[in-house]
């Protein structure tokens, strides 16, 4: 039996990435909504330009990356919002 502590779910987010990084990540797979829901709930707010030159560095696909998005989107998790100090996009926790 896996051992469950505080810190567990760091080990999940980390396996997430490696799979975003590794490119095993396909239109099935969770592993990019999880990532990109890690990466706007810690920050609380995070501008597209940011979560865009994710995607670029690790070579994900824009179609893939965009649909991670709009599900997190649909599903309520996630919401987006202009601000107009960036005057750009930016995605929020819902």
């Amino acid at each position: 039996m896996k051992e469950v502590t505080l810190d567990s779910f760091l080990g999940e987010e980390r396996e997430a990435e490696e799979k975003v990084k590794e490119g095993r990540v396909s239109g099935a797979d969770k592993g990019l909504k999880e990532v990109l829901y890690s990466m706007i709930t810690k920050r609380g707010k995070i501008p597209k330009s940011e979560l865009y030159k994710y995607m670029k560095e690790r070579g994900i696909k824009p179609a893939e990356f965009y649909k991670a998005l709009k599900s997190l989107e649909e599903e309520g998790l996630i919401r987006r919002v202009f601000d107009g100090g960036l005057k750009e996009l930016t995605y929020t926790t819902a």
